[in-house]
């Protein structure tokens, strides 16, 4: 079976996406995030049952979603950590740049 393979264009979207999210989420407080959906699952079935059995799903959901997340954000700190600032900004600038590119060509 012949393996697929990505254009650049598919491959630069995804690289540029995994980049782009990894840096949004540097900018977030994912762990007091995930401290209060914790905090949220231990009393909610105790202050209102009736609303924790309806939102329970959800809030498992979401925590699964924001602990993966906070892997993701995990990375990008040591890899920022590992970096020089010079390149790191050299990056971002070609990124952005590269996202405008395809705006422009989407349009």
């Amino acid at each position: 079976m012949p393996e697929k393979r990505l254009t650049r264009e598919e491959y630069m979207a995804i690289q540029n996406y995994l980049i782009g999210t990894a840096n949004t989420l540097v900018l977030t407080d994912l762990p007091t995030f995930i401290d209060q959906l914790e905090a949220a699952d231990s009393i909610g079935a105790i202050l209102d049952p009736t609303l924790y059995r309806k939102a329970a799903t959800n809030l498992h959901t979401v925590r699964e979603l924001a602990q993966a997340a906070m892997k993701l954000r995990d990375v990008r700190i040591r890899q920022w950590k590992e970096t020089p600032i010079e390149k790191i900004r050299s990056l971002m600038e070609q990124q952005l740049k590269e996202s405008g590119d395809n705006n422009q060509e989407r349009r």
